[in-house]
């Protein structure tokens, strides 16, 4: 029988091969949630929210916390809500207020939005409609397209600021543009009646088309009539009652021919 013998340099060679594998495992294992670590909190969070394994929820819970602490404004933002909400943890609103305020401060648009809503509708908190709209101007600011949408609803009520349909049209159309579905179906409405901001009923058709393809069962239903009637759009009753069909799919309160009134 025949026996090899290693060099000391073709040792020290695979011995430092070996070790640089490890090291490459090593780095491409992902990063544990930790303080110093707030994004893979969050991914950790949202990957346990996806699980239905007993715990996962408070698992998500204790991640998003941890995350939000260190600086991850998401993770404030997805903590909030469950503490609102009551998933994986009492439901506690004053608690779910300062933790969007610190998702907002830390520069999350949602987490501005949810704590103006909070304030908007008085849940478990003094309600404020005028710190509402900073708070959704803020969020809008931010990049949140339902704060764009909740600040053109007070701009069209008159709540906290001074009435303003076209602002309301503008912030709607923000709103739509960053894929907010129910933001394209007030801005279309604005513009189908041109209730003090002139009527385009063209616009408005293109945003109906937009809200319904956001599934918005209200903007294919309004489409709809818009095809039926031949208004802003050439009359098309197969287009139309295609969309009349889209919207009652999409109505999940199966309210549609009260609401639509299509015939």
């Amino acid at each position: 029988m025949r026996h090899f013998v290693l060099c000391p340099a073709i040792t020290i060679l695979l011995l430092a091969a070996a070790s640089t594998g490890a090291r490459s495992q090593e780095s491409q294992s992902p990063v544990a949630c930790g303080t110093d670590s707030p994004d893979a909190c969050l991914r950790d969070g949202d990957a346990f929210e996806q699980q239905s394994a007993a715990g996962s929820i408070e698992r998500a819970v204790a991640a998003y916390r941890t995350g939000c602490d260190a600086g991850s404004s998401e993770s404030c933002h997805r903590l909030g809500t469950m503490l609102r909400d009551g998933r994986g943890i009492s439901p506690d609103g004053i608690r779910a207020a300062v933790v969007y305020a610190r998702g907002c401060d830390l520069g999350s648009g949602g987490a501005c939005t949810e704590r103006g809503r909070l304030f908007r509708a008085g849940r478990q908190v003094d309600p404020d409609v005028v710190v509402a709209g900073r708070l959704f101007r803020r969020g809008c600011d931010l990049g949140d397209a339902r704060g764009c949408s909740e600040l053109g609803e007070l701009y069209l009520s008159g709540e906290g600021v001074i009435g303003n349909p076209p602002a309301a049209l503008q912030n709607f159309q923000r709103g739509c543009d960053g894929a907010w579905a129910t933001a394209c179906t007030r801005a279309g409405r604005l513009l189908e009646s041109g209730n003090d901001v002139g009527q385009d009923l063209r616009r408005a058709a293109a945003l109906y088309q937009r809200g319904c393809d956001l599934y918005d069962p209200v903007s294919c239903g309004k489409l709809g009539s818009m095809y039926q009637d031949g208004r802003g759009v050439t009359e098309d009753r197969k287009r139309a009652d295609a969309l009349f069909a889209r919207a009652c799919s999409l109505d999940i309160y199966h309210r549609c021919q009260d609401v639509f009134q299509f015939h």
